[in-house]
């Protein structure tokens, strides 16, 4: 099985159900290519490859989506942050604060500009970056806070780099979900993995 998928999915997320898939299709092989949003939507309806897995997937004509189970979005933030022994806090409360942020084309950005707009929130952009990773280093040495999934972090708070504080809103779901073509029959190891 051939599958595309954005970072975030790919690094914290995907890998507990590779292992499972495996488990369960020891013969089946998975080849996993990392790659932005566009690509991966790009790959999926040319036929590159057979499944595209990425947040926040739009309905497009020419692809199905399965969706997945949902994650949060969370607010990291350095472990000496003022924020950082809360467990849960409102979206108002970083009003003008600096804030490390994904680059403007990515769904997930889209997706908190959105939310903070609707709540009458304006932070400050510090920076932005297409990878989850460098996201999370910059508020580990102090850039500022960062919006980000709940299991791109996990890891990290549990090492004590970074602290996780939950958004009180209801607002702050991010939806993944697996693309593929829709005129397209799904190889049976491919069916397996959606299923």
């Amino acid at each position: 099985v051939k599958v595309s998928t954005v970072y975030s999915v790919g690094l914290h997320e995907l890998p507990s159900k590779v292992s499972e898939f495996m488990t369960k299709f020891p013969s089946a092989r998975i080849d996993l290519e990392y790659s932005r949003t566009t690509k991966v939507v790009r790959d999926v309806l040319n036929g590159t490859v057979e499944l595209g897995v990425l947040a926040f997937p739009e309905p497009r004509r020419g692809l199905t989506i399965k969706m997945m189970p949902s994650n949060r979005l969370v607010l990291a933030c350095p472990p000496d942050h003022k924020f950082a022994k809360r467990a849960k806090i409102r979206a108002k409360e970083i009003n003008g604060l600096d804030l490390v942020l994904f680059e403007r084309d990515t769904p997930t950005r889209k997706a908190i500009d959105r939310i903070l707009k609707g709540l009458g929130v304006e932070i400050k952009p510090v920076a932005e970056f297409d990878n989850i990773e460098t996201i999370k280093r910059a508020v580990e040495v102090g850039f500022g806070l960062a919006v980000l999934p709940l299991p791109s972090i996990v890891r990290a708070e549990r090492d004590g780099s970074l602290a996780i504080v939950e958004l009180a809103e209801k607002d702050w779901v991010r939806p993944v979900g697996v693309i593929y073509r829709s005129n397209r029959t799904l190889s049976l190891a491919a069916h397996k993995f959606v299923v």
